[in-house]
């Protein structure tokens, strides 16, 4: 079997390589030939993408989208191929969908947090939360953000005034850190 699996953005982050690096690993053991695709965040290279996996005659597509632009007229090149697709992350109309819980991930990431404050003994009264939020996420960043402010706040009281949000564009991380 071949599987194509067509990602948002390959080497980004630092989580896109764990993410390859897991999905080949798993292919291997199971004797599957995968290639992955680079969207490079771009809704018209992930249709173009789409049209060349189903010319090339794959087995089936791994699709991990990040905003859902496009994604209609992707499924309907699929369907029309018959070419079995799993969405990540984004539906992809017709097509089994796979995310994972974010509120649930980012609590578990709040709550380690202020137990790793708590541990080191930082007082609370100089801890200050700033969210780093992606423009345009959507109900996924919000999600993520209650998640971690929840655990967050499970463990820590830190006032409403000591929370701030910095928000950044797709690919522009690292500016926004300085």
């Amino acid at each position: 079997y071949v599987i194509a699996m067509g990602m948002f953005a390959r080497g980004m982050w630092w989580y896109h390589d764990l993410v390859e690096a897991g999905v080949q690993e798993t292919a291997d053991q199971m004797y599957v030939e995968v290639f992955f695709i680079d969207n490079q965040i771009d809704v018209q290279i992930a249709i173009e993408n789409t049209r060349m996996v189903i010319d090339r005659g794959v087995d089936m597509l791994i699709s991990e989208q990040l905003f859902p632009e496009g994604n209609d007229e992707m499924a309907v090149l699929l369907e029309e191929a018959g070419l079995p697709a799993v969405a990540v992350d984004v539906y992809l109309p017709g097509f089994p969908f796979f995310h994972v819980n974010d509120f649930t991930g980012n609590y578990m990431a709040g709550e380690w947090l202020s137990n790793y404050a708590v541990e080191n003994n930082w007082a609370e009264e100089d801890i200050n939360y700033v969210y780093m939020e992606q423009v345009g996420g959507g109900v996924v960043t919000e999600m993520r953000k209650q998640g971690a402010l929840e655990g967050i706040r499970d463990t820590l009281d830190i006032p409403d005034d000591r929370y701030d949000t910095l928000q950044f564009e797709v690919g522009t991380v690292d500016v926004a850190m300085e």
